[in-house]
């Protein structure tokens, strides 16, 4: 006859088995690769700004005070000093981002941002990414979803609804949260 406490261990070890056996073959979720797909053939969409842009010290300084990101994301954050970018958008979001005043990106726009190292830079460092979910995604903040990927857009790093992306985006909101000092004639 067994004891309470051999019934125990016996239990574990098959509990301990059955995971092994079963989890066979799969990274924890924080090891596997997650790959953004609607970013896929991004540099085929419209290019918003020719000339890569230069990110002001002030946007920076906030972006940088705000990420919650790990220290070595940090260090490639996207608003980080002596950093550009260059800004694509898809053909859904295209109207509006050219749009004056008040524009209005409809469900399924997306807009990836590549943060650049240097102003003639080809290869980037990192993207980011804003996706216009359907109506009641994230009413408050516009309906965006955020997205931080390697410079390939292949690993996500972040995604959803970013707290250290919407805070500074929230000051966007006549703009549909979208900054766009990068667009020529607005």
């Amino acid at each position: 006859m067994q004891t309470k406490w051999q019934c125990l261990i016996l239990v574990s070890l098959l509990c301990s088995l059955g995971a092994v056996t079963f989890g066979a073959g799969k990274k924890p979720v924080s090891q596997q690769t997650l790959t953004a797909p609607e970013i896929a053939d991004y540099k085929k969409w419209t290019l918003v700004n020719p000339q890569s842009f230069a990110m002001s010290a002030r946007t920076a300084a906030k972006c940088a005070v705000r990420s919650s990101a790990p220290l070595s994301f940090k260090s490639s954050h996207p608003h980080t000093k002596s950093k550009f970018v260059r800004v694509f958008v898809n053909e859904k979001g295209r109207a509006a981002m050219f749009q004056a005043t008040n524009p209005h990106f409809p469900e399924g726009s997306v807009i990836v941002k590549e943060k650049l190292p240097a102003k003639d830079s080809t290869k980037p460092e990192l993207l980011t990414v804003m996706i216009k979910q359907r109506a009641g995604y994230d009413p408050k903040k516009g309906d965006w979803e955020y997205l931080v990927t390697d410079g390939v857009g292949k690993k996500v790093y972040q995604r959803g609804k970013l707290e250290n992306c919407q805070s500074c985006h929230a000051a966007q909101s006549e703009s549909d949260y979208v900054f766009r000092p990068y667009v020529s004639g607005l």
